[in-house]
């Protein structure tokens, strides 16, 4: 029985990784259409203000009803704390981000854009291990296996993690974060776009933009993302970044006809072999962490009867509490009734 409970537990953990690892894929392929699309949209003379208040405004029209209903019986109340979080998130993650990715991609390519986005991961792995959210064992094999893969791979992301823990309502998250965003980015289109020409959209090119970014990006992906930090962590979503760059290659040598290098395949190599280390470091770190803890079953009161609970310890603790602090506290352990 066991045995069997081991394998089926492995199975539904490798089952998981590979659930999380397609989603990053998909949402990083979508991200690198919006980047193909957006260029082509961009150097036909469309405002990027513009452009990015029409997107966040479409991805609002997906996201308010879908994280209304969906998560109506899950979403904590709203605290001031709460909404600061939330126009932090927007500035970083949509109206900053936004101004400089399109400005950037108004002077150069797709293909120059995406690896400059590849400095996300290194950055994202500091400030997450300066927050908590990640732990790496320098000694242990894992632990050099997944610095090295920041290193072959090359903050909105990591600040995502400790609001999602607070509020952990996906969908809304989103919404909160694309509604801020877009409000900061509608205060700079009013203040720089004053011309009411600039804000009609008069090419079939610029409103298919405009709603590929409104409803692929602004909604599917960045619901995608974040599904995939709750589950994975900032930083292994992060790793995901370099990945684009290949895509991005591919799609503007087959659409766009520039130029693809030799250099581009042997970075694409470094950046694949350095993803495989991290996920391969993170894989034993799981199972390291699942060694050491170890159960005990102990006599315990519910509602005033006798009953038995299995008590979960983790050796690596570093506090030594008895075992009745062990059942009060619920960071160090928990219960569940087995009679």
């Amino acid at each position: 029985m066991a045995g069997g409970d081991g394998s089926t537990s492995s199975s539904s953990s490798w089952l998981s990784l590979v659930v999380l690892h397609t989603a990053l894929l998909f949402a990083s392929a979508g991200l690198c259409g919006y980047q193909i699309i957006t260029r082509v949209a961009l150097t036909g003379g469309m405002s990027l203000f513009t452009f990015s208040v029409y997107r966040g405004a479409i991805g609002l029209c997906f996201l308010i009803p879908a994280g209304f209903f969906l998560e109506r019986n899950k979403r904590p109340p709203l605290t001031c704390k709460l909404l600061g979080h939330f126009f932090l998130l927007g500035l970083t993650g949509v109206s900053l981000t936004q101004a400089c990715l399109l400005e950037g991609l108004t002077y150069t390519s797709p293909t120059f854009a995406s690896p400059i986005q590849n400095s996300i991961p290194a950055i994202t792995f500091i400030i997450a291990v300066a927050f908590g959210q990640e732990r790496v064992h320098v000694k242990g094999l894992d632990g050099l296996a997944k610095i090295m893969g920041f290193i072959l791979t090359n903050c909105a992301k990591s600040f995502q993690s400790p609001v999602i823990k607070q509020y952990p309502a996906r969908l809304s998250v989103t919404a909160f974060t694309n509604f801020f965003g877009t409000l900061q980015l509608l205060v700079l289109a009013l203040c720089i776009e004053r011309n009411p020409s600039k804000w009609i959209l008069t090419e079939a090119r610029e409103v298919l933009s405009v709603l590929y970014a409104g409803l692929v990006v602004s909604g599917l992906v960045l619901s995608l993302q974040m599904w995939c930090v709750q589950k994975g962590g900032a930083v292994i979503t992060a790793v995901y970044q370099p990945v684009q760059t290949i895509i991005v290659a591919v799609l503007t040598f087959l659409f766009l006809r520039e130029d693809f290098f030799l250099g581009s395949l042997v970075g694409g190599l470094l950046i694949i072999g350095g993803l495989y280390l991290v996920i391969w470091g993170q894989v034993k770190e799981r199972k390291l962490a699942a060694s050491s803890l170890r159960t005990s079953i102990v006599p315990c009161t519910d509602n005033g009867k006798a009953n038995l609970a299995r008590v979960i310890f983790d050796d690596n603790s570093k506090e030594n509490p008895t075992l009745t602090q062990r059942l009060l506290a619920e960071n160090d352990s928990k219960t569940d009734a087995v009679c």
